[in-house]
């Protein structure tokens, strides 16, 4: 190992070179002051010697000078850190004081008083009440802003199936059913939502999606439906609603993680109007589950995915 003391900007000597630009400077130190006739021997050890000393001095005294220039480069570094720390807490207190960032908003809107101001207020007043804080979870109304949110909540379970399978963790199962207005895959995230799935599957997840229909058997659009979630590696099945399954809202569920997301649609159409997304299964959608696997049982296989 190298026991060179080296920086970016200073090299010391190594410290097994100390002995001979010591003995050299005592050596030249003698023969510039002379040698006294019998003390040679004597004059040359001494020389030596308080070269040596004055050596150890001058590395010790630029080794201290290193350490110096360290502590400075830390005291910078530390006046660094604390200064961005202090924006922090100050960006933090602005967040947190009396007035949150939606009304600091609403009152810049109310101060532009044309036709721009009143729309802006009202659209904020709308997007405020489709978003909502619930117990263990959020909700969305509307069926764009309930697609945008399923689209992203599709990306995280993407990525965490990503990373169970690099960790070696058995594959999540996504556990869905689908009762409403078959329109909703129409709207302008349904190509993204479709995609995750895809992704979901390849990484190695499994997809189950139970369509529930007033019908004995899936008319044209469930049967377009299907075939299409097939192509994504999802396995599809079709129900008749007829009165064993109680079907209060139709449902995303992960068991392995203990999410589920809930959407709500407005009768007799099944328009989609909002969705909860939770991290609590409640005892409903367990049962609910269970009287479609036994329903499944007594007719045939689910579809499987095609190769």
């Amino acid at each position: 190992m190298d026991n060179n003391y080296t920086t970016k900007k200073n090299t010391y000597i190594p410290a097994g070179r100390v002995l001979v630009f010591s003995a050299a400077a005592g050596i030249v130190y003698t023969i510039v002051n002379g040698l006294p006739d019998g003390l040679v021997g004597a004059h040359i050890l001494q020389h030596i010697s308080n070269g040596i000393f004055f050596t150890v001095l001058v590395y010790i005294g630029g080794f201290c000078r290193q350490i110096q220039r360290t502590v400075n480069s830390l005291e910078a570094e530390t006046h660094s850190v604390s200064r961005h720390l202090e924006e922090f807490l100050d960006l933090y207190r602005s967040v947190n004081n009396d007035k949150s960032w939606s009304k600091k908003l609403q009152e810049r809107l109310e101060n532009l008083t044309s036709i721009v101001g009143i729309t802006g207020t009202k659209c904020l007043d709308d997007y405020q009440r489709e978003f909502q804080a619930i117990n263990k979870g959020f909700s969305i109304q509307g069926q764009e802003w309930a697609m945008r949110s399923y689209a992203r909540f599709w990306e995280y379970l993407v990525e965490e199936q990503i990373r169970r399978k690099s960790q070696g963790h058995p594959p999540l199962e996504a556990r869905m059913t689908h009762s409403n207005d078959l329109g909703v895959w129409s709207s302008s995230w349904a190509s993204s939502i479709r995609e995750q799935n895809r992704r979901f599957k390849e990484s190695g997840g499994r997809l189950l999606r139970v369509f529930i229909g007033t019908e004995t058997t899936p008319n044209e659009s469930y049967q377009k439906q299907m075939a299409e979630m097939r192509q994504l590696g999802v396995e599809t099945s079709y129900l008749e609603q007829d009165g064993t399954i109680e079907v209060k809202f139709d449902f995303l569920w992960i068991p392995d993680l203990g999410l589920v997301v809930k959407w709500h649609s407005s009768p007799p159409e099944g328009h989609l109007h909002k969705c909860e997304v939770l991290e609590e299964v409640g005892s409903h959608i367990r049962n609910q589950w269970l009287q479609i696997q036994a329903r499944l049982e007594a007719q045939t296989e689910p579809t499987r995915p095609e190769d």
